[in-house]
C-alpha cells in the first residue's frame, strides 16, 4: 500500500524525521557517556575505553543508518511514525 503525500505533508514529515533523528543522536550520546566517565574515573585503561567507545559508536551508527538512510517520499510516513529506540 502506497501513501501519497502533498508537498506540505512531505515537509512536515521531514521535520518530524529530523526531530526523531536529533532525539536518536541525543540518546546515542547519553549511551556513550558511561564509557567516557569510566575512563575519566580511571576505571578503565585508555585502550579498553577507546575500543568500547568505538564499538558502541559503530553499533549505534548502524542503527541510525538502518532507520534513516535512503528515505524517500514513499517511506516518510513509515519513518516518521517509527518510535525511536
Amino acid at each position: 500500500m502506497s501513501i501519497v503525500l502533498s508537498k506540505k505533508d512531505k515537509r512536515i514529515a521531514r521535520e518530524l524525521i529530523e526531530k526523531g533523528l536529533q532525539a536518536e543522536f541525543r540518546h546515542g550520546l547519553l549511551e556513550m557517556d558511561p564509557i567516557i566517565q569510566q575512563w575519566k574515573n580511571k576505571q578503565s585503561e585508555n585502550r579498553e575505553a577507546y575500543h568500547n567507545l568505538y564499538k558502541a559508536l559503530t553499533d549505534f551508527d548502524k542503527h541510525i543508518a538502518i532507520r534513516y538512510d535512503r528515505i524517500t517520499g514513499s517511506r516518510y510516513v513509515y519513518t516518521s511514525c517509527a518510535a525511536p529506540g
